[in-house]
């Protein structure tokens, strides 16, 4: 096969889009640009009514017209099916692994990060081959901090995913803005992120704002943030995760009639779902403002219903993390005896 043949097939079944031929007049350009390089003029066979004259035929020009007639058509194949032909096939987990990952899925968007967690588990029990439940998980586990789980089940997802046709837009940049998340090159994430917001369907569209949310949190622009989360509550009422979310920005810039308001919001969502994850979160982050407002005694009440709900669902990372809110509180009251065991604890 010629080496120019070779170049125009390869541009042809270009792996990105923009590099193969726009247009089917652009690939013929190059086919007969091609062709008269190789043959030459093309001899053929006259006849009239008085006389017949035989041109002689190249064989040799006849055989590359061929083939480059049938490369024409194999080109053409190709800009059809491309896509298909060269895309691997999709590991299908079975249907309770599903179960399992969806459940974990959405106690993400709840806020639910610790369930979601044990939940992604589960369907990692079943199938350990399940590359979006590795990733999922790796979400929940950043959400945890526990940073160094999380960029493990990273690293196992992306290890079952060497070839990405089989995953959709939305999930491919989601396991991109999930790296540079951990990586921490915030920036990327939001791009990541912003493309999902715009891509998903209707009904995934105020989750994908939430995560969005979260991704200018954690790249210190809670200005875009909340206007994340207020249109994740637009588009559904009953985003506890948002509501609480806003309540703890609210909280920081000390705006305590926007915080509580959102506070409350989120416990009556978490409350009708009889999430007990996402009530303790409400209890802590409530309690947390406060303790730094020095309204002390409020402060302890709010930390010890957080704590005995994280402890009632066996919730260590929750309970560590009001325990040493509650130590501080109980310090800055001058119970320092109360304090020290709490921490010990």
């Amino acid at each position: 096969i010629p080496p120019g043949l070779d170049r125009i097939i390869a541009r042809a079944m270009a792996k990105d889009p923009a590099a193969r031929y726009q247009s089917a007049q652009l690939l013929q350009s190059d086919l007969l640009e091609l062709q008269r390089e190789i043959t030459g003029p093309v001899l053929v066979s006259r006849a009239d009514s008085t006389s017949s004259t035989q041109l002689p035929i190249n064989p040799r020009s006849f055989r590359t017209t061929a083939l480059i007639a049938a490369a024409v058509v194999a080109t053409a194949l190709v800009a059809w099916f491309a896509p298909a032909l060269f895309r691997g096939s999709r590991h299908e987990p079975p249907p309770e692994a599903v179960v399992w990952y969806n459940r974990g899925t959405n106690a993400i968007r709840e806020g639910a990060y610790f369930q979601a967690s044990k939940a992604l588990e589960r369907a990692l029990e079943i199938d350990n081959s399940f590359a979006l439940a590795h990733a999922r998980r790796s979400e929940a586990y950043a959400e945890l901090e526990f940073t160094d789980r999380a960029r493990e089940a990273l690293l196992q997802a992306m290890a079952l995913l060497p070839d990405r046709s089989t995953l959709s837009d939305a999930e491919s940049n989601y396991l991109d803005a999930l790296a540079a998340t951990l990586s921490r090159d915030f920036k990327t994430g939001i791009h990541k992120y912003s493309d999902i917001a715009d891509s998903v369907r209707t009904e995934e569209q105020s989750a994908a704002q939430v995560d969005l949310g979260r991704a200018y949190e954690k790249g210190e622009n809670p200005d875009k943030a909340l206007e994340s989360y207020a249109r994740a509550t637009q588009l559904d009422p009953q985003s506890g995760a948002a509501f609480l979310r806003s309540g703890i920005l609210y909280g920081r810039r000390q705006d305590l009639s926007k915080a509580n308001d959102a506070f409350s919001r989120a416990q009556d969502i978490y409350q009708a779902m009889s999430s007990q994850e996402g009530l303790a979160e409400v209890y802590y982050q409530r309690g947390s403002l406060l303790a730094r407002i020095r309204k002390l005694p409020e402060a302890k009440a709010e930390l010890e219903r957080s704590l005995e709900l994280s402890r009632s669902s066996s919730n260590a990372y929750q309970s560590i993390r009001t325990e040493l809110q509650l130590s501080n509180v109980y310090y800055a009251e001058g119970d320092s005896n109360r304090a020290k065991m709490i921490a010990a604890e």
